[in-house]
């Protein structure tokens, strides 16, 4: 409904209005339809003042199976922003690669996991947190994208995630997308295999499991 698409019972308990025309109009009104996107996040756990987390290098000794850690332990790795910035905190990070270990390497905090909580997408939180650090002066991703990055189709996915249910993993559905436990499981897989375990679904991780979609 409205502007943030909101479900109608979120239009009940979340939807504010600050305009003071006595509605929550999340139709036409930009203060009330930013200010109930805004309640929504906050009550999904969004951290004021917290970051979403941010692009990263990630040195060449590199242990892959690491995939949470504080911002300070990740510097004491050797992980480094790639801006240049300091890394430092207390809050974790999960290090996330949406292309695999060869593509780009995010840090991410509990707030991208706020993201998807209104759209969960791992693609929609890194384009809007990514667009956001746009509108405030920031430089683009630095990392090449890989030239040939074939994705799972929908119909992979879901056969990869019901795949890692019959392993034992917690699987919340099946629709195709993996959380960062999840992402955690394909990289214990990929241990077993001798791949990489960048926790990226890929092809090769589904022909070592004998995987065949329909």
């Amino acid at each position: 409904m409205g502007q943030p698409q909101f479900m109608p019972s979120n239009l009940l308990s979340l939807a504010v209005d600050v305009d003071g025309d006595g509605r929550k109009n999340i139709w036409t009104s930009v203060p009330d339809v930013l200010a109930s996107i805004a309640n929504y996040m906050r009550h999904h756990g969004w951290k004021p003042g917290l970051t979403w987390g941010c692009e990263v290098l990630i040195p060449k000794s590199f242990d892959f199976h690491r995939s949470r850690a504080t911002f300070a332990d990740w510097a004491k790795l050797g992980v480094k922003r790639a801006d240049g910035k300091p890394l430092r905190g207390a809050e974790t990070a999960i290090l996330y690669f949406p292309s695999g270990a060869g593509g780009p390497a995010f840090l991410v905090t509990s707030n991208f996991v706020a993201i998807k909580r209104y759209n969960n997408s791992d693609s929609f939180a890194l384009a809007v947190s990514h667009l956001a650090d746009r509108a405030r002066g920031e430089g683009p991703v630095r990392a090449v994208w890989p030239a040939q990055d074939p994705q799972l189709a929908r119909s992979e996915r879901i056969a990869l995630q019901r795949k890692l249910a019959e392993l034992g993993y917690t699987v919340n559905d099946f629709e195709g997308r993996f959380d960062f436990d999840l992402r955690d499981n394909i990289r214990e897989q990929q241990v077993k295999f001798g791949m990489r375990p960048d926790g990226h679904p890929t092809q090769a991780l589904l022909q070592h499991l004998g995987i065949v979609a329909r």
